[in-house]
C-alpha cells in the first residue's frame, strides 16, 4: 500500500494535466512549448546541478558501465526475437516500433519524479550518472536497433545523423558540462548560482507530469490495450527484469540496482512518437503504446518498488 501511495501524487498531477487539457486551459501548442522549456532549460539545470554535486566514482565503475551497456544491447535484441517469433502478423513498421520502444523508457519526465520520491537525492545522483554515461549509447543503440528492424540493414548516413543530433542534445551537454566542472575542481558552485539552478530544476518534475497527462489519449484504451499488450508487458516487466538479471552478473551497490532497475520500469518514452514518425515507423501504434504503457504503469511501478525493497 505504501508503494502505491508514493507514486499516487505523480498520477494525480498527470490527471490534473489531463483535465486541464480537456477544459481547454492548455492546448497541444501550449503543452509542446512547456515541454520545450522543460527539455531545454529546467531539466538541463537540474541535471547539471546534481552531477556537479555528485560523486563521479560511478563513471569509472566497470561493473556499472558493463551492466547498463550490456542491457542496452540485450533488451532490443530480445524484443526483436519476441516479435519475430510470437507476433508474426506485425509488419516491419510495427515491429520497428516494438524494438525501438522496448529500450526507450520515460527516464526523464517520469523517471526523475519517481526516483526523487522513492530514493531521494542519492537516487537522483545515481540516475544522473546513468544518464551521463549512458545517454549517448542509449540513443544510438535504440534508434539503430529500430532502424535495423525497419529496413533489415544499417545505414551509415542515418548513424551519423543520429550522432549529430545527440551532440546537440541539451541533456547530454548539461551532463558533460557538469562532469567537466566537477573534474576541474570548480565545485561546489557559488551559492547564488546553485540556488538559481535549484529553482529552475524544481520546476521540471511538476510541469513534466502536467504535460504528460495532457498528452494522454485514453478514449480508446480497451482497443489500444488489445493491440499493444505484448509490448506493454515487455516494457514494464521484461525490460526491468533483464536489467535486474544483468546486475546479478555484474553486481553494484543496492542503491544503484534499485535506481537503474526502477527507472527501466518506466513506461514508453513520449518522444518515441516523434522518432517513429520521423523514421517512417507506425506512429499511430506508437501513440497507442505510449498511452497504454503510461496508464498501466500505475499498477507495475508499485510492484517493482516492493520487489526492489525500496521503501
Amino acid at each position: 500500500m505504501q508503494s502505491v501511495l508514493v507514486i499516487l501524487p505523480l498520477f494525480l498531477v498527470m490527471a490534473v494535466g489531463f483535465v486541464v487539457k480537456q477544459i481547454s486551459l492548455l492546448d497541444d501548442l501550449g503543452a509542446n512549448r512547456i515541454s520545450s522549456l522543460i527539455y531545454w532549460v529546467a531539466l538541463p539545470a537540474l541535471m547539471f546541478r546534481i552531477i556537479v554535486a555528485s560523486d563521479l566514482g560511478l563513471i569509472s565503475d566497470a561493473n556499472f558501465i558493463k551492466a547498463i551497456y550490456i542491457s542496452f544491447l540485450i533488451v532490443p535484441l530480445t524484443a526483436w526475437i519476441m516479435v519475430k517469433f510470437f507476433d508474426r502478423a506485425a509488419g516491419k513498421r510495427r515491429m520497428a516500433v516494438s524494438v525501438l520502444a522496448s529500450l526507450r523508457a520515460n527516464n526523464v519526465f517520469m523517471g526523475i519524479p519517481v526516483i526523487s520520491m522513492t530514493t531521494g537525492e542519492e537516487g537522483l545522483a545515481v540516475l544522473t550518472a546513468f544518464l551521463a554515461v549512458g545517454m549517448v549509447g542509449f540513443q544510438i543503440i535504440s534508434i539503430s536497433a529500430g532502424q535495423l528492424a525497419l529496413s533489415g540493414s544499417f545505414s551509415i548516413s542515418s548513424f551519423w545523423s543520429t550522432c549529430k543530433k545527440i551532440s546537440r542534445n541539451p541533456l547530454i551537454l548539461s551532463c558533460v558540462a557538469g562532469i567537466i566542472v566537477s573534474l576541474c575542481g570548480l565545485s561546489p558552485l557559488p551559492e547564488w548560482l546553485d540556488e538559481s539552478l535549484n529553482i529552475l530544476g524544481k520546476t521540471a518534475s511538476g510541469l513534466a507530469l502536467l504535460c504528460l497527462g495532457a498528452s494522454l489519449r485514453p478514449e480508446h484504451l480497451l482497443k489500444s490495450l488489445k493491440r499493444t499488450w505484448k509490448d506493454v508487458l515487455f516494457k514494464l516487466v521484461a525490460h526491468p527484469l533483464i536489467v535486474w538479471v544483468v546486475f546479478l552478473i555484474w553486481p553494484c551497490s543496492t542503491l544503484i540496482v534499485q535506481t537503474i532497475v526502477l527507472v527501466s520500469a518506466m513506461p514508453t518514452a513520449v518522444n518515441n512518437y516523434v522518432i517513429a514518425q520521423g523514421m517512417g515507423m507506425d506512429s499511430e501504434y506508437t501513440g497507442e503504446l505510449i498511452t497504454v504503457s503510461t496508464l498501466v504503469s500505475v499498477f507495475f511501478i508499485p510492484i517493482w518498488i516492493r520487489f526492489l525493497h525500496i521503501l
